[in-house]
């Protein structure tokens, strides 16, 4: 395959020439968002992210120079969280990398584990005295809002992997 930058071709010249992606590559190993680096070298964003896509060698270099930024961020962010003195750098690291357990949360925000086990409630609530096959199909429909993506709504789920319909009829 030929470089799109050495042998552009026929139609307009590409925006980002080699030494534009050097500079790209170069802000975003040290940390700078596709923004800022897009702005630097005076292209748009979804430039950055076109060029990528037609040139998998500068893809694979941005993917790299990305990741390598995050992960000395975090080796930085680790490194001053073992010192005492530097404390708030492993609690910023837990509320981001668990925030269920230790993100600060505002009084009465529920977590999505809270807002499930309520939507399980109220549906034990809602179908019951419902016949076997309504509340399997309901009881369906509602697991696969809760735990599937839009595109997987309509899929079915395993029946043995719903709970019984109630059969003490109610409180």
């Amino acid at each position: 395959m030929t470089d799109p930058v050495a042998n552009p071709g026929p139609g307009r010249p590409p925006v980002l020439d080699e030494a534009k992606r050097r500079r790209i590559i170069a802000l975003l190993a040290n940390g700078s968002s596709r923004r800022i680096a897009a702005r630097y070298v005076g292209c748009a964003p979804s430039t950055i992210t076109r060029t990528a896509l037609r040139d998998f060698q500068f893809a694979t270099e941005l993917a790299h120079a990305e990741r390598s930024a995050e992960i000395e961020a975090l080796h930085n962010l680790r490194k001053a969280a073992r010192n005492e003195r530097y404390w708030r750098a492993a609690a910023w690291l837990l509320e981001r990398t668990n925030p269920d357990d230790f993100a600060q949360r505002q009084p009465n925000v529920a977590t999505e584990a809270q807002i499930r086990q309520a939507v399980v409630a109220l549906a034990d609530v809602l179908l019951e005295g419902l016949s076997d096959e309504r509340y399997h199909e309901i009881l369906r429909r509602l697991a696969n809002l809760l735990g599937a993506s839009p595109a997987e709504w309509d899929e079915p789920i395993e029946a043995d992997s719903l709970p019984p319909p109630l059969t003490d009829g109610g409180a």
